[in-house]
């Protein structure tokens, strides 16, 4: 019974996940490249389930063929998960060559095993004695870069305040957790077999399948969340790339901090273009891709850092707290108590109090 349970198992976790890979490579969701290496993620998992599915049925063919791609494939995975959450944090057009660096040691692998196989060379024993420490190795320094990718990330204020990053952060993190306890269950049966005894296959070819279970369960919760999953924004099809968004912002971020451009009470966005001598739309895209904030807010958010500034500054204590807002940009105050509120949390006067408690 608990056999045939895992091979349904099993066998819905393959079907699911071929689903999945066919919707992410669609054209309207694979332009954003994260997608690509989900798509690739969830292939790489396949192969191992299927390797499970094939001894739980007995099929013999091809046996030795199907161990090699299923050891090289454990190689693939780490790489993948750590360009995946990369790319969904700082997205990059290299997907193609980041990839080929990262696996290097699956392409290398599997190459030294295919040559083994094609001409019986009989080495295959000592292969894989090399493969069980580059796997161990690999996986823990891929999980310890990704973990700490992902605490930069919650660690930078603007990042809370994006809560499309929030979303995807939370959901990167439950995808690590799940592979570190897979990680962890593979070193224990290691571990367990060294001492002479063997898990029964059952438990022990099943252990790739509860991060494959857990992966393809969050996407599923997640498909209607479009802050995290095959999110359409209006600039899909824009033409500009994210090295060039990355530039703009750069230039944009200069003028806010050193100019203080900020403060003029008629800054608009087409007259940020005008003083760039750039397109209002990509100044637009540039922050909202950046930040995950419109134009307005962004401003704001240096009109506002402005006034907590000023209010802690003896110099400016004898302007009024409008005083003060307007020489920060704001046009009125009701805009001012708005957005004062909203980036902080509390009111002008309640700060200023608390300045001086």
């Amino acid at each position: 019974m608990l056999l045939q349970l895992s091979i349904l198992i099993n066998f819905t976790a393959v079907v699911q996940a071929i689903i999945l890979i066919v919707l992410l490579l669609r054209k309207k969701y694979a332009g954003y490249l994260y997608n690509r290496f989900l798509a690739i993620l969830l292939g790489a998992f396949c192969i191992p389930i299927i390797n499970t599915l094939r001894v739980f049925l007995g099929y013999e063919y091809s046996l030795e063929f199907f161990d090699t791609l299923t050891n090289s494939m454990l190689l693939i995975i780490p790489p993948t998960i750590y360009l995946y959450v990369k790319n969904k944090l700082e997205e990059s057009d290299l997907w193609f060559k980041a990839l080929s660096l990262h696996g290097i040691p699956f392409i290398v692998l599997f190459v030294l095993f295919s040559t083994l196989l094609i001409f019986r060379i009989d080495y295959l024993d000592e292969l894989e004695n090399i493969f069980l420490p580059v796997y161990l190795i690999q996986n823990a320094v891929y999980l310890a870069l990704t973990f700490k990718l992902i605490r930069r990330f919650e660690k930078d204020d603007i990042n809370q305040k994006n809560t499309q990053i929030k979303k995807s952060v939370s959901w990167m993190k439950q995808i690590m957790i799940s592979y570190t306890i897979v990680y962890v269950l593979s070193i224990a049966s290691i571990l367990f077999n060294f001492t002479g005894n063997r898990l029964p296959d059952i438990i022990s070819l099943n252990f790739i399948l509860i991060l494959s279970l857990h992966i393809i369960g969050l996407t599923y919760r997640n498909l209607s969340d479009s802050d995290v999953f095959f999110r359409e924004t209006p600039y899909s099809k824009s033409q500009l790339s994210s090295k060039k968004a990355k530039e703009i912002f750069s230039q944009i971020k200069k003028l806010m901090d050193k100019e203080k451009v900020f403060r003029s009470k008629e800054l608009t966005l087409s007259q940020l273009a005008k003083e760039l001598d750039i397109a209002s739309s990509y100044i637009s895209q540039s922050i909202n891709r950046e930040e995950g904030v419109g134009f307005n807010d962004f401003v704001n958010q240096y009109r506002v850092e402005d006034v907590k500034e000023k209010l802690s500054d003896p110099s400016f204590t004898h302007l009024t707290m409008l005083g003060i807002a307007e020489s920060a940009g704001f046009k009125s105050g009701s805009v001012f108590n708005t957005a004062f509120k909203k980036y902080t949390g509390t009111t002008p006067s309640k700060y200023k109090k608390s300045l001086s408690q």
